[in-house]
């Protein structure tokens, strides 16, 4: 029995060794949680704008173009859950923070990570976060702790020789980013646009895909987090602002009513509670082909753009809310979905 023991740990030792060399090793490859994170504590002390929100903040809003200093907080997929959570806990390591601006997407209030294709990204909060994800089950995957499980080993593996390879060419070893790179200030532009993401059937496919990650159950959750959210900055005297980006028309053409709907009722609820405001540009006709990165989301020059428009919004008045059926930022009220006032 006790040589058997030696031998299995002979034969565990090395696989132990070559696997915590790879857990080191992704520790030097960056990612948009660990660069963003560390941007945020580089500009945490001076920011008075947090921008929050999934792609439809992470590519759409530009802080350059913000007044004051902004910081993205966007990331792919990320989820209202999210948002409230990263407040949470960086609250108060944000003196200077007088206005949170929170995109919204038509998929964003019926959407979690758990159980669709995008699920890996929640092991992602907690690593580099200490965000567990909201549901228990996960919680006991050991992609939680495990950056090699979470990547898998082929990746670390080929990253690794990459990396050295490139070092023995006179290269820092470091880590290849996994990601788009992204600016200090957290906005990662996307560029050049693709045409081809614009067609007909290739909207149809992903607006789709879309409405299968949807569902009516998780407004709730999402409902419940926002005012989480809301009602923590509110005691805070923090300004919220909830936004709803430009998407291609084609795609605006497909949504659910019955879903926009609730969540249009959702933004109006925050408004009466915490007089929260509400810029819908989803159809504004003010953005052309030559704006768009897909059906969805902006490229560098169309995010520039919103993001001026919705600074302009933002900045010329406390009380209205954008019209989308205007070029312009809009001299009058308008009602939470957008339509004139009767």
């Amino acid at each position: 029995m006790r040589a058997t023991t030696v031998r299995l740990c002979l034969f565990l030792l090395p696989l132990l060794a070559c696997w915590g060399l790879l857990e080191w090793w992704l520790t030097r490859v960056p990612g948009s949680h660990s660069v963003k994170r560390a941007n945020l504590e580089s500009a945490a002390a001076s920011a008075d704008t947090l921008i929050l929100g999934s792609s439809g903040a992470y590519w759409d809003i530009a802080p350059p173009y913000l007044s004051g200093s902004a910081y993205n907080l966007g990331n792919v997929a990320q989820t209202l859950y999210y948002d409230d959570q990263l407040v949470t806990r960086w609250l108060d390591k944000l003196p200077h923070l007088r206005r949170v601006i929170i995109a919204i997407p038509y998929v964003s209030m019926f959407f979690q990570l758990q159980g669709t294709d995008e699920e890996e990204r929640q092991y992602g909060y907690f690593q580099q976060w200490r965000i567990p994800p909201p549901g228990w089950r996960p919680r006991l995957d050991l992609r939680m702790l495990s950056d090699v499980a979470l990547r898998t080993p082929l990746f670390a593996v080929s990253s690794l020789e990459t990396a050295l390879s490139q070092h023995l060419h006179g290269a820092p070893l470091a880590g290849p980013p996994v990601d788009p790179p992204i600016r200090a200030d957290g906005w990662c532009p996307r560029w050049p646009p693709e045409p081809t993401e614009l067609a007909d059937s290739v909207v149809q496919t992903k607006i789709a895909y879309h409405h299968g990650l949807m569902h009516m159950s998780d407004e709730a959750p999402n409902r419940a987090s926002l005012e989480h959210l809301v009602s923590l900055l509110h005691s805070r005297g923090v300004e919220v602002i909830i936004v709803t980006p430009p998407v291609w028309p084609a795609y605006a053409a497909l949504i659910r009513q019955d879903y926009w709907k609730r969540a249009q009722a959702d933004f109006r609820g925050l408004q009466e509670r915490y007089g929260t405001r509400y810029f819908n540009y989803m159809r504004d006709p003010g953005f052309t082909a030559a704006d768009f990165l897909d059906a969805d989301h902006l490229n560098e020059h169309g995010a520039v753009r919103f993001t001026r428009l919705l600074s302009a919004a933002i900045d010329g008045s406390t009380a209205q809310i954008a019209d989308p059926t205007q070029k312009s930022p809009p001299a009058e009220t308008s009602t939470t979905d957008g339509s004139r006032p009767q």
